[in-house]
């Protein structure tokens, strides 16, 4: 019985034992709350980025122009002087030669019912064989006084003379010169139609000459300058149509103008071409200009042969064509040693914009003269 008993508490010794081993830990909370990141401020200011400049290349300076076409040349030429040269123009004086080298050409009445005409050139370096030469009138002098040019021709009415010697003008005269009239001649092939259509000088013995003698190079100290302004497109955005123009000079000679596929115009008369006999090219202008003067028929004091006056300072009016279209526009000129300046309107505040490129210019009488355009 004792013994019973012992093995019974034995077992449930045991049994208290076994259930102690088994009893499962209790669950426990986190000892320790989640760390989180410190809310701080930035410790730096936001970067940008540094305003400096912008780098840019040095800009090129504009290339020099040819101060009376607009057109681009290699070296600067708007201080330099250009010459102002008396061309023959009668029907038995044709072709000119050296024309085509010409920066403008003027067109102007003369007694008898001709024009004679005076090429003027920027640079007179590839005009070659010039002429023929013929004699100076005073408005011809007029003329080459607005440009401060050197003026080069073969003789003159007692009147243009003496405008020449009251001015003092820097020229060479292949009739009257000294030393300069050396470097004129005479083409034989030309005197069939009379001497005094065969004189000719070439442009290296006119830039000798001035080298040699001294003659200034530069355009005069005060000079204000040809006021020309140009443009790639002049023609004119209202103008009226002008492929066509008739030009009717006092006393009858005509001149007419014809507009080409290459918005140039070439010009006829004497039923021909208008070509530069050096060359056998025909003259294009880009530009044409027709300025209308008061005219009056005047008297040398030894002659009483009638010769063509005009006044050609102040104001007067005219007409500007280009690429097919005309305008009026209205000249200024306030003195004899000042250039014609142009405008396109009456109060003279809007220059005239020329097209890049040759021009050709008209003297007509206010009175009698009415170019046709078509």
């Amino acid at each position: 019985m004792k013994r019973l008993t012992a093995l019974l508490l034995a077992l449930l010794l045991v049994g208290a034992l076994f259930t102690a081993c088994s009893k499962k830990p209790e669950e426990t909370a986190p000892t320790t709350e989640a760390t989180a990141e410190p809310a701080t401020e930035p410790t730096t200011e936001p970067t940008t980025e540094p305003t400096t400049e912008p780098t840019t290349e040095p800009t090129e300076p504009p290339a020099p122009t040819d101060p009376l076409t607009g057109e681009v040349v290699e070296t600067d030429m708007s201080t330099l002087r250009p010459y102002a040269v008396m061309i023959n123009n009668i029907n038995v004086a044709q072709p000119q030669c050296g024309i085509g080298a010409a920066s403008m050409i003027y067109e102007v009445p003369v007694e008898g019912g001709i024009t004679r005409m005076m090429a003027i050139y920027s640079d007179i370096t590839d005009s070659g064989k010039t002429g023929s030469m013929r004699s100076l009138r005073p408005c011809y002098v007029s003329i080459s006084r607005a440009y401060d040019s050197i003026l080069i021709h073969a003789g003159g009415s007692t009147n243009a003379y003496h405008d020449v010697w009251d001015a003092g003008l820097d020229r060479m005269d292949g009739v009257m010169g000294g030393a300069d009239a050396g470097y004129f001649y005479r083409d034989p092939n030309r005197q069939a139609y009379g001497i005094e259509h065969s004189m000719f000088i070439d442009s290296e013995d006119i830039l000798s000459y001035v080298q040699s003698s001294g003659i200034r190079s530069t355009l005069r100290d005060g000079y204000p300058g040809f006021g020309l302004h140009f443009s790639e497109d002049a023609v004119p955005a209202n103008g009226s149509a002008a492929s066509s123009i008739t030009l009717s000079f006092r006393d009858g000679k005509h001149s007419y103008l014809t507009l080409e596929a290459d918005g140039l115009y070439t010009m006829d008369q004497y039923g021909d071409d208008y070509i530069d006999g050096n060359t056998g090219e025909e003259l294009a202008f880009r530009n044409v200009l027709i300025l209308y003067a008061d005219m009056w028929d005047g008297y040398d004091p030894d002659s009483t042969t009638p010769r063509v006056y005009m006044t050609l300072t102040g104001e007067g009016v005219g007409q500007f064509a280009c690429g097919g279209k005309v305008i009026d526009i209205y000249w200024t000129r306030a003195g004899e040693d000042e250039p014609f300046l142009y405008y396109t309107d009456a109060a003279h505040t809007k220059p005239l914009t020329l097209g890049i490129g040759t021009t050709y210019v008209a003297l007509m009488d206010q009175d009698t003269s009415a170019p046709t355009f078509e």
